[in-house]
C-alpha cells in the first residue's frame, strides 16, 4: 500500500457528531504526565488484554469507510500547544512482517505536520485523513497556533 492523503474524509454531519463528542465537557480525556498532553484509549487489542472504551463507537463512520476488518488499537490524542514546533522523534524502529495500517484523522486546522521519510509533509487540516503502512517511518510535530490540536490514530488491518 501507498500513503494516501485524502481531504473531507467524512461527510459534515459524520464529522461534527463525532468532533462535538470528543470536544464535550463530559469527554473523558486522561492526562500523559510525560507529555503534559491528553488522550482516551477507543481500543487496545493486545495478548494480555483487550479494552474498548464506552465511546467506541465514534470510530464507526472512520473505520467503516476505511474497510477495516481488525482494530489493534485506537486512540484519541488531544495536543496542547507549544511556544515552537518541536518535533517528534521518528519511529525507527521497523518491524518488515508488520502488514497493519496506520491512520491519522485530523479534527482541526493547526501548523503542525507529520514528515515523512521520503520528504512529504502532511499539514494537520481539518477533516483530513492520513494512512500508511504501520512501519513507514515518520515523525510529527507540535502547534503553535491554536490552544488544541486533536488527532485519532487507528492502527488496524483490512
Amino acid at each position: 500500500m501507498t500513503i494516501q492523503v485524502e481531504n473531507n474524509f467524512l461527510d459534515n454531519k459524520e464529522y461534527f457528531t463525532i468532533f462535538q463528542n470528543i470536544t464535550d465537557e463530559k469527554f473523558p480525556w486522561y492526562l500523559d504526565k510525560n507529555s503534559g498532553n491528553f488522550f482516551h484509549n477507543l481500543v487496545e487489542i493486545n495478548d494480555k488484554e483487550n479494552f474498548f472504551s464506552p465511546f467506541i463507537s465514534l470510530l464507526s463512520p472512520i473505520v467503516n469507510k476505511l474497510k477495516v476488518l481488525k482494530i489493534i488499537n485506537a486512540d484519541l490524542n488531544f495536543y496542547i500547544k507549544t511556544k515552537s514546533i518541536v518535533e517528534e522523534k521518528p519511529n525507527d524502529i521497523v518491524n518488515f512482517y508488520d502488514t497493519s495500517l496506520t491512520s491519522y484523522y485530523f479534527f482541526n486546522n493547526a501548523n503542525g505536520y507529520f514528515q515523512l521519510t521520503n520528504s512529504e509533509v502532511i499539514d494537520y487540516q481539518e477533516n483530513r485523513i492520513l494512512t500508511l503502512p504501520t512501519n513507514f517511518s515518520r515523525f510529527k510535530t507540535s502547534h503553535t497556533d491554536t490552544d488544541y490540536n486533536i488527532i485519532l490514530t487507528i492502527k488496524y488491518n483490512i
